[in-house]
């Protein structure tokens, strides 16, 4: 079966006095390029105006009229075209339908098959069939035995990364328990690190208020001379403490947010 077009002859070209159309017009708008209309001619430039776009949709209509008209017999010929598509997609949505019914059977049954071979393969239940799903796996070229290669590949590195987190020095537990949310081992290892940063920084924090904290007891008090109110009972201390500047700052600073004078030592 075979689409067997007639002998046709395309539409001859059609032929008109382009050349004369285009010198004439070429000469009177260079003409109106340098014509320059003062208010007395304000009716001569809409007469022109007009002029020029009568002639304007003059050629349009015509252009339009051919257009139609040789466009007559390709409508034909396409409508024609169109049914008999129409005859031929009919049949073609019902094999179709057929066809995507039997890969998805196919797919299902893969499915089954894959989760059969996951349970074989006794990986940690922090790892779930749904964690680890790869949509390639239903593929036709893809074979039972590659997925049960990729699960052993999976189960070496799991392997691999719980023991590189019990090499932590700290926070073990804790990356450990992140990686098994995300099956990741470098984010499991950046937030280990993240913890151990952040323990860092608030045991130096604490040591520092300490040191400010432990100042009334460290050294004996002398030429005391108290001050006394309705809230607080406070004494001029002199003591010495060695601090970097960036300490000394946050120790001025400390004193400052609870109000307790200071002065240097002379």
């Amino acid at each position: 079966m075979e689409l067997k077009v007639g002998e046709y002859k395309l539409p001859e070209v059609i032929s008109f006095n382009f050349e004369e159309l285009k010198t004439e017009l070429l000469a009177r708008t260079k003409h109106y390029e340098t014509v320059i209309y003062t208010d007395d001619d304000i009716k001569t430039a809409r007469s022109d105006r007009a002029d020029l776009n009568k002639l304007k949709k003059a050629l349009n209509d015509e252009r339009i009229r051919l257009e139609k008209e040789y466009m007559v017999p390709f409508k034909q010929f396409k409508a024609q075209i169109d049914e008999i598509i129409a005859i031929i997609d009919k049949p073609t949505a019902l094999i179709d339908s057929q066809i995507k019914e039997y890969e998805q059977r196919k797919k299902d049954e893969k499915k089954e098959q894959i989760k059969a071979v996951f349970a074989e393969a006794a990986l940690p239940e922090y790892i779930t069939l749904e964690k680890i799903w790869d949509e390639s796996w239903l593929n036709s070229t893809c074979t039972i035995s590659r997925v049960k290669e990729d699960l052993k590949t999976l189960a070496y590195r799991d392997a691999q990364a719980m023991e590189s987190i019990k090499t932590l020095p700290e926070y073990a537990f804790e990356a450990a328990e992140y990686y098994k949310q995300s099956l990741d081992i470098a984010a499991a290892l950046a937030k280990a690190n993240e913890l151990a940063r952040i323990a860092k920084a608030k045991k130096e924090a604490e040591a520092k208020v300490e040191i400010v904290e432990e100042i009334p007891a460290s050294e004996p008090i002398t030429e005391a001379e108290v001050e006394e109110t309705a809230e607080v009972v406070r004494a001029w201390i002199k003591f010495e403490a060695n601090l970097s500047e960036s300490e000394a700052r946050e120790l001025a600073a400390f004193f400052r947010y609870n109000k307790i004078e200071f002065r240097p030592i002379k």
